[in-house]
Formats: C-alpha cells, structure tokens, sequence
C-alpha cells in the first residue's frame, strides 16, 4: 500500500509551510522558490491608490482567515471566505489554490482542475502550485498529465523533494517499478527524514521482489514515524510474501492499534489468522469489517441527516456494540443536542447505563424520558434498573406500568417475597411468591 494523503491535507501543508505536498512530512522546503503567498500575480487595478490598498487589505485578511479555518478543519466556512476574497480580487494565486483543493474534496473535479488550472497560470514559477495540481490530477488516474506537472515542479526547483516521491507514485501505477525507486531515492537524497518515501520505496522494491531492501525502507520509515500505519501494513505484506504468518499479525495488529476504523486491516489479518488455521480470530476480524461498513453507512446518513436524532441514536447504538463506549456516549450528547425533547434518545442511553452497571445513571435518563414522554419501553428500562438496585418495590411497579410478564419479573416478586419473608409478612411473602409461580412455573420447585 502506497501513501497519499487528502487534498485537504496536502492543502493545509501547504498553507503552513512552503513546499510541502502530498506525502510531505512536515519538513519545511527551503529551496529557491517562494512560499504560495509571495507568488500571486498583480492585484486588479483599483479607482485610485486608497480604494486598492483597501482592497488587498481586505482581500489579504479574508486569504488569511481561510488558511486558518483549513488549519481548523472547516472546508465548508475556508470556502466560503475564499469565495469573498475572489470577489474582492480575483488575480490571488493561493485563493485559487486552495479553492481547489476544497472542491477537490468535495466531489468537484471539474471545479477543482478549473481553479487549480487559475492559480497555476497566475503563479507558473511556483512549484508547490504544479505539484499539488499533479498529485490532484493523479487522483484521477491522469497519469501523463500528472507526470508533466511533477516534472514541471522539479525543473523550476530541482531540490523540492515532493515532487520526485509524487511522480514515483505515478511511475508505480504505471508499473514503471525502476524509475519510480529512482524517484523515491532521489527524494530521500534531497530529504533523508522524508518517511512517506521511504514506504513508497520499499513497496516499490516489494513489487519487483527485493524482500530485503524492501524491509530496510519499511524498517526506516517506522524508525522515522513509529504511528506509521502504513509502513505496518506494507512490512506485514511483506512478512506474509516471505510465509512469515505470525510477523505478519504482529505487524498488523499493530497497524490497527494505530487505525482501529481501517476494514483493510481487519481483512488481511483475518486472511493471515485463517491461514494459521485460527478460524476463530479470523471470524472476529471479518466481524469487524461488517460492523464498520454498517458504521461507514451511519455515518453517510448522518452526514445528510445531521438534525436528525434517530440517525444519532443508531449510530450510538452501534458504537456501542462495537465497543467503542466514549463514542458512543458523544453521539448520545449529540442527538440531545439536536432534539433535546426527544425521549427516545434518553430511553436508549438508558439501556447503554444498564448495561454499564451503571443503575442510577439509568434510572436518571428513563426519569427525564418519562417527563417528556411516559412510555412503556422507559418503565420497562427503569424497572430493570430498580431490579439490578435491589429496589424490588419500585421494580415491579415500573413492571407493571410497562405490562411486562416475564422471568425477570417473577425472579422481582421472588427477591420481594423473600424480603416480606425475612421482615415476618408472611401473607405479603405468600402473595408475591404464589405470583412469581404464576409468571415463571418452574420457580415452584424453588425450596
């Protein structure tokens, strides 16, 4: 597995440092190009000096504030303040820039090549600008165009690391394994730290092979970034090449330590668990996989649907069964938050807190239920947790609100029998024991 991030993280690398691009580590470029907001073009011609310096004041804030929402992850609000910004002056090469990598993410390729085709013609000595565009026009398979972007960066700055790893990307899909080792070697040389390229690299080297080499650069770059999922993944691929099964696991199991919401990782350490002949570790994973594509659909649904309680309310429910407890609790504040006369939502919590052991809690949410919406799911919650509380009195009262006839009811007129049994009422031990028979006959053979 090759790595490339987002166009929305390449963009914030971008506004933070010049010269960073997909894959950057974060190391800043210090060849000589100029960072992206030093490279626009000349801004439109005002009415007079007062108007212009105005408007660029204006323009350069607005720029401003969209670099610091990226930075924030608000896509949607940097959007929106880009497009102010364009109005004001349409000649900024970064506005563009980021604009495009916005609508990139967005699901806007043919806006997103529009504007980033804009800042690229407003800035062409701008390196990072052609990279960013290559790496955007190799998300789209466009492999040839991509090529000549990245060698456009690197013939305006030869010591831009960036585009060499980004250009060996698009030599790989294109099965072009030498040249793309070249171009991650020479982005190594320009960069040593630079651990994307050395993942790409030993991938590279995997495809045509070299098992040892490939280790090394696996090797380097989890020395590099120790939270680096996927040099794991690589060198657990690379473990299962050489039948290595269980260094294979071992590699994995540590890549979804770092990425527990990846299906692919659960996928191949369930192949390698069956081929070790363990069935059973190997069924939990592909149980994994399932419950994540049911949380992946919860979370498309929610993302249309962000009022709606209901949604939050599943995928509550889901997190929770999946173990994922803190989670789960913040979707449940969520749809509070969205519909706080929702009664349904503190009857679910509710049964979450039953299940926690934690009674009162319960009790506390099936109580505001109730105010807002008596119902028989909410006395039936609250009645089991006064049954776990010992409450047997207030349980069975809930019970019978909720018309509930089942064994934990007869097991609630039991416990109360024996306490009437235990204070000297005898008659009120007789009635509620001759009704938890009723309810659960076997309990007649109860001494």
């Amino acid at each position: 597995m090759i790595h490339r991030l987002s166009i929305a993280t390449l963009l914030v690398a971008i506004v933070l440092s010049a010269g960073c691009s997909n894959s950057d580590t974060g190391k800043q470029h210090t060849g000589p190009s100029q960072p992206p907001n030093a490279t626009t073009a000349d801004k439109t011609t005002a009415t007079g000096p007062t108007t212009e310096t105005d408007s660029a004041t204006a323009a350069d804030k607005l720029l401003k504030q969209a670099r610091q929402l990226l930075v924030a992850k608000k896509p949607s609000a940097a959007f929106k303040t880009l497009e102010r910004c364009l109005k004001i002056n349409n000649q900024l090469a970064e506005a563009w820039f980021l604009r495009a990598g916005i609508l990139a993410d967005f699901g806007e390729p043919a806006k997103a090549l529009r504007s980033f085709n804009r800042a690229v013609t407003l800035a062409p000595k701008t390196p990072q600008y052609r990279n960013a565009r290559g790496f955007f026009l190799l998300s789209r398979n466009k492999l040839k165009e991509a090529i000549a972007d990245f060698a456009e960066a690197i013939k305006i700055d030869p010591a831009y690391p960036q585009p060499y790893n980004n250009r060996g990307l698009a030599l790989l899909a294109q099965q072009e394994y030498q040249q793309a080792i070249d171009d991650f070697s020479k982005a190594i040389e320009l960069d040593p730290k630079y651990v994307d390229a050395f993942n790409n690299r030993g991938f590279a080297y995997l495809k045509v092979g070299k098992f040892e080499e490939a280790r090394k650069d696996f090797d380097q770059a989890i020395a590099l970034n120790p939270k680096y999922v996927n040099a794991y993944n690589n060198r657990a691929m690379l473990h299962a090449e050489r039948g290595d099964l269980k260094a294979a696991v071992a590699d994995l199991t540590a890549a979804i330590e770092l990425d527990r919401y990846n299906p692919s990782l659960y996928r191949y350490r369930a192949q390698a668990y069956r081929e070790l002949g363990d069935d059973e570790k190997a069924r939990q994973d592909l149980e994994r996989v399932t419950w994540l594509a049911k949380l992946e659909r919860i979370n498309r649904q929610l993302a249309r649907r962000p009022q709606d309680p209901e949604v939050h309310i599943q995928r509550a429910e889901l997190l929770a069964a999946g173990g994922e407890k803190d989670i789960a609790l913040a979707s449940f504040q969520a749809a509070e938050k969205v519909a706080p006369n929702h009664a349904r939502i503190f009857v679910r919590r509710a049964e979450f807190w039953l299940e926690e052991g934690e009674f009162d809690k319960a009790i506390a949410d099936c109580d505001r239920a109730i105010a807002i919406e008596p119902s028989i799911e909410a006395y039936s919650v609250r009645g089991d947790a006064y049954f776990q509380k010992g409450d047997y009195d207030k349980a069975i009262g809930d019970f019978q609100r909720a018309r509930r006839i089942d064994v934990t009811v007869a097991e609630a007129y039991w416990r109360r029998a024996q306490q009437h049994e235990a204070a000297g009422r005898k008659e009120a031990a007789a009635a509620d024991r001759q009704r938890a028979i009723e309810l659960e006959p076997s309990f007649a053979e109860r001494k």
